[in-house]
């Protein structure tokens, strides 16, 4: 049996959609060999890769290609990444992302089309897209949103081992990730040669309304720094490194990542003893990891879409709410 899951971005609904592969595995009642394939932002491919259940990936450059749109190289790689995925004739396409764009991708593929139905996907005119429809209540968190979607597909929605599972949902790569603990990280091994437990600060995001403010960074990294952690803090672009920089420059035993791809700041997460970080997708990346992480909410509402999972977590503050180190700190305790 061949499943194709379509959802594209961003990293961390990429993140949010990866339990429905153990869901399928354990509650579907399939009893044949299944093979699952995922349509994901090339940006955003190397999350999907950590799943060792995943066969094939059909990376997708949509930001890029709308960028470009008369460039023949665009066209180019557009053909090439439809020859890829019409070469797969699919028992079950789901598209667990209900947007426009993952509705057309859903479309050029050959098979059965399954998504939310008008009432509960997010943008109401993908839902013609589709041979099936489902309706999910818009109110639950987006995990248990992808996870009920699929669970209506193959019919174990009302399944009470499964309902049982809603709070507890199974991202599947902690383990398969354990396998790299220590690939590329001899960068932090030498900076940290006494081998400190480490706490990772993720203090970069995407608007500038979710950040933290520094002064609360480094009275919370000083504190770590004293009860003995060392601090880990990665960053991407120019404005993060500079930002992570004047960070580090004042909490002792700290360091800032030199730029990793995604598997590797995964492996760096799944070194960490805990994470804390910002509205981001790397947040719920640790906890999908099992990794104690505290979120925090400083412009957004943590309910539908705040770091979710097995392992320890909290997500601390909400729109106009902006915790203290303090607060942190207290959280940090009663977890660890």
């Amino acid at each position: 049996m061949n499943i194709l899951f379509i959802k594209t971005s961003s990293l961390g609904d990429v993140v949010h959609n990866l339990p429905v592969i153990n869901d399928i595995l354990q509650f579907a009642n399939i009893r044949e060999n299944i093979n699952f394939d995922w349509c994901v932002e090339k940006s955003f491919s190397d999350i999907v890769r950590l799943h060792p259940k995943i066969r094939n990936i059909c990376e997708v450059n949509l930001r890029s290609w709308k960028k470009n749109i008369i460039s023949s190289q665009t066209w180019k790689a557009f053909f090439s990444f439809k020859q890829q995925l019409q070469s797969e004739q699919y028992d079950y396409i789901i598209d667990t992302q209900g947007l426009l764009k993952s509705a057309i991708l859903a479309k050029l593929a050959n098979g059965k089309k399954y998504s939310y139905d008008k009432t509960s996907i997010r943008e109401s005119i993908a839902a013609n897209f589709y041979d099936f429809n489902y309706f999910v209540d818009t109110q639950l968190h987006a995990v248990n949103r992808n996870r009920l979607l699929v669970a209506n597909v193959f019919d174990y929605n009302n399944n009470s081992d499964f309902q049982n599972t809603l709070n507890s949902p199974d991202y599947g790569i902690k383990n398969h990730l354990t396998k790299h603990q220590n690939q590329n990280l001899t960068w932090l091994q030498n900076k940290n040669s006494q081998n400190k437990k480490i706490i990772t600060f993720l203090t970069a995001t995407s608007r500038d309304d979710k950040l933290w403010a520094n002064e609360n960074w480094i009275s919370l990294g000083n504190h770590f720094s004293q009860d003995g952690f060392f601090i880990v803090l990665p960053a991407g672009s120019n404005a993060e490194r500079q930002r992570a920089e004047q960070l580090s420059q004042q909490i002792p035993n700290s360091l800032v990542a030199p730029p990793l791809d995604l598997q590797t700041l995964a492996i760096l997460l799944n070194s960490s003893t805990a994470t804390i970080g910002v509205d981001t997708g790397l947040t719920h990346l640790s906890l999908a990891l099992e990794i104690p992480t505290i979120a925090i909410y400083t412009a957004t509402n943590p309910q539908l879409t705040g770091v979710f999972g097995r392992g320890k977590f909290a997500n601390v503050g909400n729109i106009g709410q902006i915790p203290t180190p303090t607060e942190i700190l207290q959280i940090f305790t009663q977890m660890l």
